[in-house]
């Protein structure tokens, strides 16, 4: 419709604020807010973990990544570590984790983090990224950024997007 070759379409966009902690007895081996998020955009766009092909995820720490693992539901809860060691968030794998480094490798660009990696995701769909493409070409990718850590809450908020390819 509007001329553009290789159409990439936002199939939803979810944004939560953290929940308030004022206790010691938390489960601190999880991320209520990555998972209230990527609960309600599960349900918004009928899309599951099963579908998606590429995840751009907020690891700006290391221990975040297999963290989130369990809390996007790609593994079971504890089977992070093993999912990671099996290869299932690599090329060839169940879902690709951040094919182009993460936010350790890129930067972390503090404000435009989740912007870079609708990006990312964009270009990883339209077959742009030679030296670490994305075989097949994903179909559906997921982006989460979180940030604003306050006292009492683990993140202030957390942003979701769900991307899938063509119209």
């Amino acid at each position: 419709k509007l001329g553009i070759e290789k159409p990439v379409k936002v199939a939803g966009a979810v944004v939560c604020s953290g929940p308030y902690h004022n206790s010691t007895d938390r489960d601190i081996t999880g991320d209520d807010i990555v998972e209230m998020t990527t609960a309600k955009l599960y349900e918004e766009t009928g899309i599951g973990p099963e579908d998606v092909n590429i995840i751009e995820l907020h690891d700006a720490f290391t221990i975040a990544e297999i963290l989130y693992y369990e809390c996007m539901q790609l593994c079971k809860k504890g089977e992070g570590l093993k999912f990671l060691k099996d290869g299932q968030s690599t090329h060839g794998g169940k879902c690709v984790v951040s094919p182009r480094g993460g936010m350790l490798s890129y930067g972390h660009p503090i404000g435009a983090s989740g912007a870079a990696q609708v990006a990312a995701c964009v270009k990883q769909m339209r077959g742009e990224c030679p030296g670490y493409q994305v075989e097949p070409h994903p179909k559906v990718a997921m982006t989460s950024v979180t940030g604003g850590g306050l006292s009492g809450t683990e993140h202030a908020a957390c942003t979701m997007h769900m991307l899938v390819k063509g119209w």
